[in-house]
Protein backbone atom coordinates (compact mmCIF):
# COMPACT_ATOMS: atom_id res chain seq x y z
CA UNK A 1 0.00 0.00 0.00
CA UNK A 2 2.96 2.06 0.57
CA UNK A 3 4.43 1.84 -2.83
CA UNK A 4 0.70 2.87 -4.64
CA UNK A 5 0.63 5.87 -2.25
CA UNK A 6 3.83 6.84 -3.48
CA UNK A 7 2.94 5.92 -6.92
CA UNK A 8 -0.20 8.57 -7.19
CA UNK A 9 1.81 11.26 -5.25
CA UNK A 10 4.58 11.45 -7.52
CA UNK A 11 1.62 11.53 -10.52
CA UNK A 12 -0.04 13.65 -8.80
CA UNK A 13 2.85 16.22 -8.42
CA UNK A 14 3.87 15.72 -12.20
CA UNK A 15 0.47 16.87 -13.62
CA UNK A 16 0.67 20.27 -11.45
CA UNK A 17 4.12 20.48 -12.62
CA UNK A 18 2.76 20.05 -16.15
CA UNK A 19 -0.38 22.64 -15.41
CA UNK A 20 1.92 25.21 -13.52
CA UNK A 21 4.05 25.49 -17.16
CA UNK A 22 3.44 27.95 -19.38
CA UNK A 23 1.40 27.01 -22.60
CA UNK A 24 1.82 28.34 -26.24
CA UNK A 25 -0.22 30.64 -25.22
CA UNK A 26 1.34 32.30 -22.26
CA UNK A 27 4.64 31.92 -24.30
CA UNK A 28 3.10 34.03 -26.83
CA UNK A 29 1.71 36.59 -24.61
CA UNK A 30 5.54 36.41 -22.67
CA UNK A 31 6.82 37.55 -25.77
CA UNK A 32 4.79 40.18 -26.43
CA UNK A 33 5.24 41.83 -23.41
CA UNK A 34 8.73 41.85 -24.48
CA UNK A 35 8.71 42.90 -27.65
CA UNK A 36 6.60 45.93 -26.89
CA UNK A 37 9.24 49.24 -27.74
CA UNK A 38 9.21 51.59 -25.04
CA UNK A 39 7.71 55.34 -25.35
CA UNK A 40 9.81 58.01 -26.85
CA UNK A 41 11.28 60.26 -23.94
CA UNK A 42 13.67 62.61 -26.33
CA UNK A 43 13.27 66.30 -25.35
CA UNK A 44 11.89 65.65 -21.76
CA UNK A 45 13.23 65.89 -18.25
CA UNK A 46 14.76 63.24 -16.56
CA UNK A 47 11.44 63.51 -14.41
CA UNK A 48 9.57 63.63 -17.02
CA UNK A 49 11.22 60.08 -19.08
CA UNK A 50 11.08 58.35 -15.68
CA UNK A 51 7.26 58.76 -15.27
CA UNK A 52 6.81 57.41 -19.11
CA UNK A 53 9.06 54.53 -18.58
CA UNK A 54 7.97 53.46 -15.38
CA UNK A 55 4.28 53.63 -16.74
CA UNK A 56 5.47 50.82 -19.30
CA UNK A 57 6.78 48.90 -17.06
CA UNK A 58 7.24 48.86 -13.68
CA UNK A 59 10.27 46.55 -13.33
CA UNK A 60 12.18 49.27 -15.83
CA UNK A 61 15.64 50.02 -14.81
CA UNK A 62 17.43 53.35 -15.91
CA UNK A 63 20.47 54.60 -16.24
CA UNK A 64 21.34 58.05 -17.83
CA UNK A 65 24.53 59.03 -19.06
CA UNK A 66 26.16 61.19 -18.06
CA UNK A 67 25.45 60.30 -14.37
CA UNK A 68 25.44 63.50 -13.19
CA UNK A 69 25.24 66.83 -15.61
CA UNK A 70 28.51 68.79 -15.94
CA UNK A 71 29.46 71.06 -13.11
CA UNK A 72 27.93 74.84 -14.02
CA UNK A 73 24.89 73.13 -16.17
CA UNK A 74 21.59 74.73 -15.51
CA UNK A 75 19.59 71.73 -14.50
CA UNK A 76 16.13 73.01 -15.44
CA UNK A 77 17.86 72.85 -19.08
CA UNK A 78 18.54 69.19 -18.93
CA UNK A 79 16.76 67.06 -21.37
CA UNK A 80 16.76 63.34 -22.85
CA UNK A 81 19.01 63.88 -26.62
CA UNK A 82 18.43 59.75 -26.99
CA UNK A 83 17.24 56.42 -25.25
CA UNK A 84 18.67 53.11 -25.83
CA UNK A 85 16.66 49.49 -24.44
CA UNK A 86 19.67 47.84 -24.18
CA UNK A 87 18.26 44.13 -23.45
CA UNK A 88 15.13 43.97 -26.20
CA UNK A 89 15.49 39.99 -26.86
CA UNK A 90 14.42 38.08 -23.92
CA UNK A 91 14.70 34.35 -24.53
CA UNK A 92 12.56 32.05 -22.38
CA UNK A 93 9.44 31.96 -20.65
CA UNK A 94 11.68 34.33 -17.76
CA UNK A 95 10.77 37.66 -17.29
CA UNK A 96 13.71 40.01 -17.70
CA UNK A 97 13.66 43.46 -16.32
CA UNK A 98 14.39 45.97 -19.03
CA UNK A 99 17.27 48.42 -19.10
CA UNK A 100 17.10 51.58 -20.69
CA UNK A 101 19.60 53.76 -21.59
CA UNK A 102 19.21 57.79 -21.43
CA UNK A 103 21.64 60.17 -22.96
CA UNK A 104 21.58 63.44 -21.69
CA UNK A 105 21.88 66.78 -22.96
CA UNK A 106 20.11 70.07 -23.80
CA UNK A 107 18.60 71.97 -26.78
CA UNK A 108 20.48 74.52 -28.45
CA UNK A 109 19.71 78.12 -27.38
CA UNK A 110 18.78 80.96 -29.47
CA UNK A 111 21.48 83.21 -30.09
CA UNK A 112 20.01 85.75 -32.12
CA UNK A 113 20.86 89.23 -31.57
CA UNK A 114 23.23 88.44 -28.30
CA UNK A 115 26.37 89.69 -27.89
CA UNK A 116 29.38 87.63 -27.49
CA UNK A 117 29.52 87.59 -24.39
CA UNK A 118 25.31 87.10 -23.83
CA UNK A 119 25.88 84.13 -26.30
CA UNK A 120 28.61 82.61 -24.25
CA UNK A 121 26.88 82.45 -20.99
CA UNK A 122 23.34 80.89 -22.98
CA UNK A 123 25.86 78.13 -23.97
CA UNK A 124 28.03 77.25 -21.70
CA UNK A 125 25.00 77.19 -18.80
CA UNK A 126 23.18 74.44 -21.23
CA UNK A 127 27.10 72.02 -21.49
CA UNK A 128 27.53 72.93 -24.60
CA UNK A 129 30.51 75.41 -26.17
CA UNK A 130 30.63 78.18 -28.38
CA UNK A 131 32.87 78.67 -31.18
CA UNK A 132 32.54 82.82 -32.50
CA UNK A 133 33.64 83.71 -36.30
CA UNK A 134 35.36 86.03 -36.64
CA UNK A 135 37.52 84.50 -33.75
CA UNK A 136 37.40 87.55 -31.60
CA UNK A 137 34.28 89.72 -32.39
CA UNK A 138 33.77 93.16 -30.57
CA UNK A 139 31.78 93.09 -27.83
CA UNK A 140 29.21 95.38 -28.94
CA UNK A 141 28.70 93.40 -32.24
CA UNK A 142 25.60 90.48 -32.31
CA UNK A 143 24.55 87.36 -33.15
CA UNK A 144 23.16 86.52 -36.76
CA UNK A 145 23.57 83.12 -37.04
CA UNK A 146 24.55 80.13 -35.46
CA UNK A 147 24.60 76.32 -36.25
CA UNK A 148 22.82 73.83 -34.84
CA UNK A 149 19.49 76.08 -35.11
CA UNK A 150 17.96 77.08 -32.34
CA UNK A 151 15.94 74.16 -30.73
CA UNK A 152 18.18 70.90 -31.73
CA UNK A 153 18.68 68.34 -29.08
CA UNK A 154 22.63 68.44 -28.48
CA UNK A 155 24.61 66.14 -26.03
CA UNK A 156 26.63 67.93 -23.41
CA UNK A 157 30.08 68.89 -25.16
CA UNK A 158 28.49 69.84 -28.35
CA UNK A 159 30.22 72.77 -30.33
CA UNK A 160 27.51 75.36 -30.89
CA UNK A 161 28.99 78.06 -34.08
CA UNK A 162 28.02 81.16 -33.93
CA UNK A 163 28.25 84.27 -36.83
CA UNK A 164 28.47 88.13 -34.85
CA UNK A 165 28.24 91.24 -37.36
CA UNK A 166 28.54 94.98 -36.20
CA UNK A 167 25.03 96.07 -35.47
CA UNK A 168 23.39 98.84 -37.63
CA UNK A 169 24.04 102.56 -37.19
CA UNK A 170 21.01 104.55 -35.20
CA UNK A 171 19.17 106.32 -37.00
CA UNK A 172 20.13 110.17 -36.55
CA UNK A 173 18.19 113.02 -34.86
CA UNK A 174 16.78 114.76 -37.92
CA UNK A 175 15.27 111.31 -39.64
CA UNK A 176 13.64 110.77 -35.86
CA UNK A 177 12.01 113.91 -35.90
CA UNK A 178 10.99 113.75 -39.48
CA UNK A 179 9.59 110.42 -38.48
CA UNK A 180 7.35 111.94 -35.98
CA UNK A 181 6.47 115.00 -38.28
CA UNK A 182 5.21 112.54 -40.81
CA UNK A 183 3.30 110.24 -38.58
CA UNK A 184 1.68 113.77 -37.13
CA UNK A 185 0.97 115.57 -39.69
CA UNK A 186 0.10 112.85 -42.62
CA UNK A 187 -3.45 112.14 -40.60
CA UNK A 188 -3.91 115.55 -40.92
CA UNK A 189 -3.11 116.10 -44.86
CA UNK A 190 -5.59 113.03 -45.03
CA UNK A 191 -8.30 114.66 -43.02
CA UNK A 192 -8.08 118.11 -45.19
CA UNK A 193 -8.19 116.52 -48.47
CA UNK A 194 -11.00 114.27 -47.66
CA UNK A 195 -13.02 117.60 -46.49
CA UNK A 196 -11.89 119.46 -49.09
CA UNK A 197 -13.40 116.60 -51.91
CA UNK A 198 -16.18 116.41 -49.85
CA UNK A 199 -17.02 120.12 -49.93
CA UNK A 200 -16.44 119.80 -53.68
CA UNK A 201 -18.94 117.29 -54.28
CA UNK A 202 -21.33 119.37 -52.39
CA UNK A 203 -20.87 122.15 -54.71
CA UNK A 204 -21.02 120.02 -57.67
CA UNK A 205 -24.58 118.57 -56.37
CA UNK A 206 -26.09 122.40 -55.49
CA UNK A 207 -28.46 124.06 -58.34
CA UNK A 208 -26.37 127.33 -59.81
CA UNK A 209 -28.70 130.42 -59.29
CA UNK A 210 -28.71 132.94 -62.51
CA UNK A 211 -28.97 136.39 -61.91
CA UNK A 212 -29.87 138.05 -65.36
CA UNK A 213 -30.36 141.65 -65.96
CA UNK A 214 -31.08 143.68 -68.97
CA UNK A 215 -31.95 147.15 -69.88
CA UNK A 216 -34.52 148.45 -71.57
CA UNK A 217 -35.76 152.27 -72.39
CA UNK A 218 -37.99 153.76 -70.15
CA UNK A 219 -38.86 153.99 -66.46
CA UNK A 220 -36.69 152.16 -63.85
CA UNK A 221 -38.48 149.38 -62.48
CA UNK A 222 -36.41 147.30 -59.63
CA UNK A 223 -33.17 147.71 -59.10
CA UNK A 224 -31.48 151.44 -59.29
CA UNK A 225 -30.28 151.94 -62.92
CA UNK A 226 -28.61 154.93 -63.48
CA UNK A 227 -27.56 155.70 -67.18
CA UNK A 228 -24.76 158.40 -67.74
CA UNK A 229 -24.12 158.89 -71.24
CA UNK A 230 -24.23 155.81 -73.02
CA UNK A 231 -23.19 153.64 -70.55
CA UNK A 232 -25.10 151.91 -67.81
CA UNK A 233 -24.35 150.51 -64.62
CA UNK A 234 -26.37 148.09 -62.73
CA UNK A 235 -26.16 147.55 -58.59
CA UNK A 236 -27.01 143.97 -57.20
CA UNK A 237 -27.91 143.71 -53.81
CA UNK A 238 -28.03 140.03 -51.88
CA UNK A 239 -31.40 139.22 -50.99
CA UNK A 240 -34.02 136.24 -50.72
CA UNK A 241 -34.95 134.89 -53.85
CA UNK A 242 -38.67 134.81 -54.10
CA UNK A 243 -38.89 133.85 -58.07
CA UNK A 244 -37.38 135.31 -60.82
CA UNK A 245 -37.85 138.99 -62.08
CA UNK A 246 -37.80 140.24 -65.28
CA UNK A 247 -36.86 144.26 -65.44
CA UNK A 248 -38.34 145.69 -68.81
CA UNK A 249 -38.04 149.76 -69.67
CA UNK A 250 -41.38 150.95 -71.51
CA UNK A 251 -40.84 153.83 -73.63
CA UNK A 252 -42.64 156.71 -71.70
Amino acid sequence: MDAVRRLVLAATLAVAALLAAPGPAGAMAVARAAAEPPPDVKGLTVSEARAQLTAWNQNVTIQTLPANPPTGVDQSTVVVVTYTWLNPVQTGAAVVRPQIRLSLGARVPDLAGLTPAQADRAVTTRGLRLEAAPGQPDATWMATGQRPAAGTLAEFGLTVGATFAAPPPPPRPWILLAGVAASVLLPLVLVSVLATRAVRRRRRGRTVERVEARGYPGEVVGPELSEAGPSVSVRLEPHYDAGTFRLEEVPG
